[in-house]
């Protein structure tokens, strides 16, 4: 393999981790809110409060963990 080859493959190594990151770092912050709201719901009895998570959970929180889980899919083919 001759320099150019390799210099090549390194950044895009780096490109695919930075995108990998970036991923991450949105996960975590969508972590972060299911979090505060399972901490809510776990110590209150209110109807209405769980009802407002429950629909955070499926409307919102759900569907951005199946589209982190094919973003990183998609990131992962993308190396073979």
């Amino acid at each position: 393999m001759n320099m150019a080859e390799t210099d090549i493959r390194w950044k895009q190594r780096l490109e695919n981790f930075n995108k990998a990151l970036e991923r991450l770092n949105e996960a975590a912050q969508i972590m972060e809110k299911e979090l505060e709201d399972r901490n809510l719901s776990s110590h209150d009895y209110d109807r209405m409060t769980a009802e407002t998570i429950f629909l955070k959970v499926v409307g919102t929180y759900l569907p951005l963990f199946n589209q982190f889980k094919q973003t990183m899919s998609n990131i992962s083919n993308e190396e073979v």
